[in-house]
């Protein structure tokens, strides 16, 4: 028996076992978070609670200082709170507005000046409400009525104009919900908070689905269930199309290039494995392994992979080449869940760097929530070989699913420790 296929049935059957203390962790809040979706949950009594819709037929801290990188170009930046309340996941979009500019003259057209801005959509935690807020606006403005409590994963369509809500049922078993954000113009008194909200209508899809991603370069989907792999496109949920199976039942997934990437569950005791879907043919392409507790994420145009991996005390970073089967070392050393590519340039990443990443079995203590740490954030430029620090992380942030805007002006992240929402500003 090779190695290859020896780590491959050690998974297997191990799996299960890690899956089901995730399963815990990822749908099972902390006490405090508890309290917080309570409350929610009694202030919003009464109020727009899940709609009848017809389902699918189918079936401890570490906080020591490490010195940064010191060949970093330093620049100014601005750090905003968007949400203090818990979320559950966003979407970064750039939207289009229009000023006219009226001219007394009647034979004289208004001019007409078209701009964009930057809009962040999020989804409340404990009521599964969504909010919009403009980067440079303080305001943040309410877009749904639809309240579904105990939201514990989301991802929203690339517009803001759908969501895709994940939570557990009264039994247990993990919903899945596909919907549309709908302008039903219903105003609506809610503690005193009188506006015109729309709805969220959609559909189930199967449930008890482990994981689940979306495409960066488009409103499709993937899942894995029981082994089997399936696409959708969010306009039709109910039309899917099987595309793997799979003798190992547990993947992470992402969705950043024309490729799904699919990894072994990260685990510091476990070597991992990589692979490449073509979510058209289905074939199957192995891209990187024998690395224990590997996590990756390509760049838009699958040709690097930043992958980290764990060592006898922590985490080493790299970025491997698909090309010329080559890897390099960075100058700091970080989780692949705290980095992102640029969604213009394939050659930058930014990534939330612990101040100090000296600990035993990550990644699987920080899954857990048994260690957290305080982030720097820095912008790597493959291409002209630098490293800079984005200077503005002025608070304690363990920092998780970074998003970056369409022009790479802002850097928006989840707190990992309170789930609170913030946003970065990259401009000097």
């Amino acid at each position: 028996m090779t190695k290859k296929n020896a780590i491959i049935i050690t998974i297997t059957v191990v799996i299960i076992a890690l899956f089901s203390v995730g399963y815990v962790v990822f749908f099972s809040s902390s006490d405090n978070q508890n309290k917080t979706d309570q409350a929610s949950q009694d202030n919003q009594s009464g109020v727009g609670f899940f709609p009848v819709i017809d389902p699918l037929v189918s079936d401890g801290v570490s906080n020591t200082t490490q010195d940064p990188p010191s060949n970093q170009n330093v620049q100014v930046s601005k750090l905003r709170q968007i949400s203090s309340e818990p979320v559950s996941g966003f979407i970064v979009f750039d939207k289009e507005t229009e000023t006219i500019l009226s001219d007394d003259d009647e034979d004289t057209e208004d001019e007409v000046i078209v701009d964009s801005e930057t809009i962040v959509r999020y989804i409340e935690r404990s009521t599964g409400h969504i909010y919009e807020s403009r980067v440079r606006d303080p305001e943040v403005e309410r877009i749904t009525n639809t309240t579904i409590p105990k939201i514990y994963e989301a991802f929203m369509f690339s517009d803001g104009e759908g969501v895709v809500l994940r939570y557990l049922d009264p039994a247990g078993s993990i919903e899945t919900f596909v919907a549309e954000v709908v302008s039903q113009a219903t105003t609506t008194d809610v503690l005193g908070d009188e506006g015109d909200f729309s709805d969220l209508k959609g559909i189930f899809i199967p449930n008890n689905i482990s994981y689940i991603t979306k495409s960066a370069n488009s409103d499709d989907f993937f899942y894995m269930k029981n082994g089997e792999g399936y696409t959708f496109a969010a306009t039709s949920p109910q039309n899917q199309t099987k595309i793997i199976e799979s003798t190992i039942l547990e993947w992470k997934l992402s969705w950043t290039s024309p490729s799904i990437l699919l990894t072994t569950i990260p685990s510091s005791i476990y070597e991992g494995i990589a692979f490449t879907l073509n979510p058209r043919g289905g074939s199957l392409n192995e891209v990187l392994d024998d690395k224990s507790g590997l996590s990756v994420l390509s760049n838009l145009d699958n040709t690097l992979l930043l992958y980290s991996e764990s060592i006898n005390q922590g985490i080493d970073t790299g970025v491997y080449d698909l090309e010329t089967k080559t890897s390099r070392g960075l100058i700091f050393n970080t989780l692949a869940e705290k980095c992102v590519w640029d969604k213009n340039n394939s050659q930058v990443f930014y990534c939330a760097v612990p101040q100090n990443i000296s600990t035993e079995n990550l990644p699987d203590t920080w899954y857990l929530g048994l260690v957290s740490f305080t982030d720097q954030l820095f912008k790597v430029d493959l291409e002209n070989d630098t490293v800079t620090q984005l200077v503005g992380v002025v608070n304690s942030f363990d920092m998780t699913d970074l998003q970056v805007s369409e022009n790479g002006d802002y850097v928006v992240f989840i707190n990992k420790k309170d789930l609170s929402l913030w946003s970065l500003d990259t401009i000097e």
